[in-house]
């Protein structure tokens, strides 16, 4: 009952009419609560899918330039080498050269948008590529080892390949550029020297492989190393879209800091009645943190159910899509995890909550008990 007291003490002016000024940083929470609720969804969706379209297309760690005949065990997920090529006597490409060809195609699997069973001479390329070339599923193409000219005779090695495949990852220039072949069928174009780069799926592996191998482990490079550049970017990207969420709900803080204050000043008088019926300040000030952490948390909430609204209808209809246009996705990923809500919830209610004690413990003693006099 006096905690009840308390809370319609704050929600109320003198004149006993709606304390409207609370409701701009209640809004503030709200839409603080979906801005960085819904920027994290998008960048750590995203960030998560081009991480695992790299993986995918390059294999999470590799060893480069490391003689197979050194090798002393056998721990590792694949091999290969890659290679410039001339396409048809037209297209520059990169070729990737596998030596499990068929595992590698199953890593990328999900990926592929056509194909046919693989044969000795088989060839996957990307879709842009396809469609540049007018390439379809079963034609022929050429490619030419223009890396490795015969000196003396001027010629270049050529061999024809089946398109067995076409993948499209949607991504950088791996649809323009990359066409994949087997280790086997390489060796019959390209002058392959033994020194080949070690794939590996998990870091343990790789990390296994250097010490057997009796590898520097600087020599480990992670797809990480590689993308770094644009894996940092999308980090301070996401940082900075969150620091505008965070920095809203300091906005909200600041404006319950200056509504508090105004209380503790336009209501000594109240203090002292609620006093002297036996709510001593303690409990006052528990009466304050309940009432604001209750209306923070409705507020929150709300934040939260619509960010899960627009994912769920970004699931569904593709809503995103007509805001984030040319995205390398389908469908533009979106994640809420638990961790992004309980990291932003605590956020919220640790702001908040200071803008409430702060002003209580700078006026708690400011002439209470001579307003209590005066009451007697």
């Amino acid at each position: 009952m006096k905690l009840l007291m308390i809370i319609r003490f704050f929600f109320t002016s003198d004149n006993s009419q709606l304390r409207k000024s609370l409701f701009f940083p209640l809004i503030s929470i709200f839409l603080a609560t979906f801005i960085i609720l819904i920027t994290f969804s998008i960048m750590d969706g995203m960030q998560g899918k081009i991480e695992e379209k790299i993986v995918k297309f390059e294999y999470p760690y590799l060893v480069e330039n490391y003689n197979l005949n050194k090798v002393n065990n056998k721990n590792f997920s694949n091999y290969g080498t890659s290679k410039i090529s001339l396409l048809n006597n037209s297209n520059l490409v990169k070729v990737k050269i596998y030596n499990n060809f068929d595992d590698y195609v199953l890593n990328i699997e999900e990926y592929i948008s056509a194909s046919k069973k693989i044969e000795g001479n088989s060839i996957f390329i990307g879709s842009n590529l396809a469609n540049d070339l007018i390439l379809n599923i079963g034609d022929s193409l050429e490619l030419s080892a223009i890396t490795d000219v015969n000196y003396i005779t001027g010629s270049i090695q050529k061999k024809d390949f089946i398109v067995s495949g076409i993948f499209k990852f949607n991504f950088m220039n791996f649809d323009d550029d990359f066409c994949v072949i087997s280790y086997d069928s390489a060796s019959k174009l390209f002058k392959l020297d033994g020194s080949v780069d070690f794939y590996f799926l998990g870091q343990k592996s790789a990390l296994d492989f250097t010490s057997l191998n009796k590898i520097n482990q600087d020599s480990l490079i992670s797809y990480k190393d590689i993308y770094y550049d644009l894996l940092t970017a999308m980090e301070i990207e996401k940082i900075f879209y969150v620091l505008i969420g965070y920095f809203t709900v300091l906005i909200a803080g600041v404006m319950i800091y200056n509504n508090s204050i105004l209380t503790y000043l336009e209501k000594r008088r109240q203090y002292s009645i609620l006093s002297i019926i036996g709510l001593n300040k303690r409990k006052i000030l528990y009466g304050i943190l309940i009432n604001n952490n209750f209306l923070v948390l409705i507020f929150y909430f709300f934040g939260l159910l619509f960010s899960l609204l627009v994912v769920f209808l970004n699931s569904k209809y593709e809503i995103m899509n007509l805001i984030f246009i040319n995205m390398p996705f389908d469908k533009l990923p979106m994640n809420i995890s638990v961790f992004r809500i309980l990291e932003s919830l605590i956020f919220v209610i640790l702001v908040i909550n200071f803008s409430a004690l702060f002003p209580y413990f700078k006026y708690r003693n400011n002439d209470l008990h001579l307003e209590s006099k005066e009451v007697n």
